[in-house]
């Protein structure tokens, strides 16, 4: 069973072993990542303390024994990527490894505990595998690391087991990796004896790691993310949303889980179409899953698979049960239960604000019950869901996989991570994106308020009217 991507894509993590666990419990962490991919499971993250300076230093194509056997030392097809996380659980830090790459010859993502200082363990044959067994979210930092403006450099391992209760997924935020790369140019100078040049040759990451120290790309990057109109969010290529029109087609909605949360029980709900990936879905095998997520996934689920008028639509584990299999109805425009097909996904008494919590009710052809797959921006327009399809203009560079290096390059992230010679230093007038004015109204007006997600009916409210033609009508 493969990650439940949009489409089959092989994603190689990055494996670097550390020795100390961190007691937090929720925390903004930061990642590159193939563009096809979402979230934390089984792909080692950092804070962005860690993680910009290796961007700059290794994703450039600065090391091409290593960036042609790991995807994540790339630009191209990569996504830079925040995620808000919830953690419930801690345990050891783990290597996890993509299917198809050297050591795991399995289908799906493993993971492992044999982490030591001179092995690299998505290059060391025969290694036991946990294979589900641990759950919990290891943390570490890397021996000798060095602090930057006074903070730890963290690294955390995430098993995609543990998804739902052990650690859950938040709001995300993410940008493509080749438009902050050309910003990290711009930044640099413009890097003009680069152009012409694709952006990962080694020209450009030379250039910006010459010119910017660790410290400036954090503020730059920062600067990116906290711009919501120049770096709009990035999708997941080849995932969808499913959207409500109202009958004169002006309010764009989206179905959603509420506020990002990836915890089992969070509300399916109603939200403005913004491009974030708690909007975006793989429908595949009649079910719903929340797109770029690793096996098991988490579905559209309705609770204990009873079908009755009313019965709320939440978020749980993908198992393939009848409670998560859903079919599209083309004559209505209806998501109906596969299991019982005369009950439809509906919004309670057809009210459109934000957060109102989706439920079952009996299919009747209503406005309230009426959905669209949206798999292209040109489809609805870029001003509502231009984030869910990439660019036609997007250069796609496939890279040849070649042998492993003999020596690891986590001796070589080591040495730079632990480089005493680099200024690790912000400026004092450093804020973070997410806690800078305009960002925090944006982030602000995506989650759900006080009383939310909740079914937004009217008092009294007894049902549709379904004796007239115009079936959205309440009574």
């Amino acid at each position: 069973m493969m990650a439940q991507a949009c489409y089959p894509v092989v994603l190689c993590l990055v494996c670097i072993p550390f020795w100390v666990a961190k007691a937090v419990t929720s925390f903004w962490a930061t990642h590159i990542l193939n563009e096809a991919f979402t979230g934390p499971a089984n792909k080692d993250m950092g804070n962005m303390e860690c993680d910009v300076g290796f961007i700059a230093f290794y994703c450039f194509g600065q090391q091409p024994g290593f960036s042609n056997y790991n995807s994540e030392e790339h630009v191209d097809t990569t996504v830079f990527e925040q995620v808000y996380v919830n953690v419930n659980n801690w345990g050891q830090y783990l290597s996890c490894c993509p299917p198809g790459s050297k050591t795991n010859t399995g289908s799906f993502y493993r993971c492992n505990s044999w982490t030591t200082e001179k092995n690299d363990n998505c290059h060391t044959l025969n290694l036991p595998w946990n294979d589900g067994k641990v759950k919990d979210v290891g943390a570490q930092v890397p021996v000798g690391a060095q602090p930057v403006n006074g903070k730890k450099q963290w690294m955390w391992s995430f098993p995609s087991e543990g998804e739902g209760e052990t650690w859950t997924q938040g709001i995300t935020r993410r940008v493509k990796m080749t438009d902050l790369g050309v910003l990290w140019a711009e930044s640099a100078g413009g890097c003009n004896q680069c152009h012409g040049k694709d952006l990962e040759d080694p020209c450009y990451g030379n250039c910006i790691s010459s010119k910017l120290s660790t410290p400036q790309l954090m503020d730059i990057t920062h600067g990116a993310l906290a711009d919501v109109k120049k770096f709009p969010n990035y999708g997941i290529p080849g995932c969808q949303g499913i959207m409500y029109l109202d009958l004169w087609g002006d309010k764009k909605k989206c179905l959603e889980v509420s506020g990002g949360n990836s915890a089992y029980g969070t509300a399916i709900d109603l939200w403005d179409c913004n491009g974030l990936v708690n909007q975006v879905w793989y429908w595949g095998d009649y079910m719903i899953q929340l797109g770029g997520h690793n096996v098991p996934g988490m579905c559209v689920d309705l609770p204990g698979g009873k079908a009755y008028n009313g019965n709320r639509l939440w978020l749980w584990s993908c198992t393939g049960g009848d409670s998560q299999k859903w079919q599209w109805d083309g004559k209505n425009s209806a998501i109906q239960l596969k299991a019982n097909p005369t009950y439809c996904i509906d919004i309670p008494g057809g009210n459109t604000a934000n957060g109102n919590h989706l439920w079952l009710w009996q299919c009747n052809g209503g406005e309230s019950q009426k959905w669209y797959n949206v798999k292209s921006s040109s489809q609805v327009g870029t001003e509502a869901l231009g984030a869910f399809a990439p660019s036609s203009s997007d250069k796609l560079v496939k890279k040849d996989k070649k042998a492993s290096p003999v020596a690891s390059w986590m001796h070589k992230i080591k040495d730079f991570l632990a480089d005493t010679d680099r200024n690790l230093t912000v400026s004092a007038d450093f804020v973070p994106w997410y806690q800078r004015k305009d960002a925090q109204n944006w982030l602000a007006a995506q989650m759900p308020g006080p009383g939310l997600p909740r079914p937004l009916v009217p008092d009294g409210w007894t049902g549709y009217n379904t004796s007239t033609s115009n079936h959205h009508t309440l009574v």
